[in-house]
């Protein structure tokens, strides 16, 4: 009986879990998923994104610009994170230790300002490019800082 009663326990947090609204990455309000969520990531938008190579004003319609945002914001990260594996490569003792400190700091700032970006077009369909313009401007910018003071 108690096995049983275990069991039914386990089932219902995950399913509990499984149901809960989940935190989209351009907001910092939990929602459920939505209809519109599926087609800003469709197949046809990621690809027609990639047609615009990188030039994302030219979409001609939001769920490209929001494609087109998103990858141009990966890039920008994935440049990032190799200069900055770069540094801690070439750097050591208090310098590294400090710098592993400010990328931590930084990432919460970034993230909790791009989510307040965002969250101005809260539910709306240009919430994605918000987020994603906002996060690939100050990554660039983290960038440069890098690269002026780790020379």
């Amino acid at each position: 009986m108690a096995s049983m009663l275990t069991a039914v326990v386990v089932l219902g947090l995950a399913m509990q879990t499984a149901n809960t609204p989940r935190t989209k990455p351009y907001s910092s309000q939990k929602q459920p998923l939505h209809s519109w969520d599926v087609f800003m990531a469709s197949p046809g938008a990621i690809a027609a994104a990639k047609e615009l190579k990188g030039d994302c004003g030219d979409a001609e319609t939001q769920d490209v610009m929001n494609a087109c945002f998103e990858a141009t914001y990966a890039k920008a990260d994935a440049d990032l994170h190799a200069k900055y594996e770069h540094y801690l490569k070439v750097t050591s003792g208090a310098t590294r230790n400090d710098l592993i400190a400010a990328q931590a700091g930084w990432l919460k700032y970034r993230d909790a300002q791009c989510k307040a970006v965002a969250d101005q077009e809260l539910g709306g369909s240009i919430q994605p490019t918000m987020y994603y313009d906002c996060m690939q401007a100050i990554t660039i910018k983290r960038q440069q800082e890098l690269e002026t003071d780790f020379r």
